[in-house]
């Protein structure tokens, strides 16, 4: 990897569900090979139903396209997701069950195991010819809109992975700009 790798959203993986339900484009897992400690993925939900188990994760999702969804996880009330880029945080080994709220949506998907360093979820809107600096993002992810960010220019779900901290400038290129950002937290 260099200071910066580009991921185009073409060449992200696409997976079914472990439990088979549905399918999942994976823009990015650590490490890569074997189980991962943490990835960033997103899902499109045709229908509702029960959530695969991933036990001792953490997961935070987040609408991104569609009216939206209800979370039941184990034992609380009813979670409805209709807003677009906030994330809710549920643990990835209680029974989760999906009701959708008006037809098919598009999530993403930030899973981390406890046993890894924490990484944080963040979305940004871009106001119109504007350029904010990332400061020590590890991973940022156009979720809508387009940007450029050290000189390449980024569409829907297009990302961009840096080796480590320092300076990088993202500009908008169209209205409506969200990203998404994936920052490690330090110890402690």
């Amino acid at each position: 990897m260099t200071d910066l790798d580009v991921l185009p959203a073409a060449h992200h993986r696409r997976m079914r569900w472990a439990n088979g339900g549905g399918w999942t484009t994976e823009i990015i897992a650590e490490p890569s090979r074997g189980p991962w400690e943490w990835r960033l993925s997103v899902a499109d939900v045709d229908v509702g139903g029960p959530f695969s188990l991933f036990p001792g994760v953490d997961r935070r999702i987040a609408l991104l396209r569609g009216v939206g969804f209800a979370l039941t996880v184990g034992e609380r009330a009813e979670e409805v997701i209709d807003v677009p880029f906030h994330p809710f945080e549920f643990a990835g080994d209680e029974a989760t069950t999906c009701r959708l709220l008006g037809g098919p949506v598009q999530d993403l998907n930030l899973m981390t195991t406890r046993a890894s360093v924490s990484r944080r979820l963040d979305f940004i809107r871009i106001e119109p010819q504007s350029t904010i600096d990332l400061g020590d993002v590890e991973v940022l992810v156009v979720v809508a809109g387009r940007a450029q960010v050290a000189g390449h220019d980024l569409g829907y779900l297009d990302a961009i992975r840096r080796a480590r901290p320092g300076p990088v400038t993202v500009t908008t290129l169209q209205q409506g700009t969200v990203i998404t950002s994936v920052t490690t937290l330090p110890h402690g």
